[in-house]
């Protein structure tokens, strides 16, 4: 689908869940079907051109980001609220954890700050 719509941009909640560690067997597999021979190179630039990935939900995000690297890099990763289900109440908690992780994972603060805002702002424009 992204490439028949390559003007739509798809998110991918919580860096992507599932679907990262299953990209290796989607390409190994995917030379089964006629035509769809995808490679690694391929699936990096599908998914560098049409995805975002948020990191929503209080979880540890230093364990998601260097899986959900090795296929896009900085640039294409959001803040996420996962309003509705982390409570308002707890909302301020969950965001200075989030923070915290972001700067362990990411120390230059212009990388950190572009998964905070600067990311989202080329998402919706």
């Amino acid at each position: 689908m992204p490439t028949k719509f390559p003007n739509l941009k798809w998110i991918m909640s919580h860096a992507g869940g599932g679907l990262i560690p299953t990209l290796d067997r989607i390409i190994t597999y995917s030379a089964l079907y006629p035509g769809l021979n995808l490679t690694e190179d391929s699936m990096k630039q599908t998914l560098s051109e049409s995805f975002y990935f948020d990191l929503a939900g209080p979880w540890p995000v230093n364990y998601a980001i260097p899986a959900l690297l090795r296929w896009v890099d900085y640039t294409r990763i959001v803040w996420g609220s996962d309003i509705v289900f982390t409570p308002m109440s707890s909302a301020a908690k969950y965001a200075a954890a989030f923070d915290k992780d972001v700067e362990e994972v990411f120390p230059d603060p212009r990388k950190a700050n572009a998964i905070r805002a600067t990311n989202a702002r080329g998402l919706f424009g």
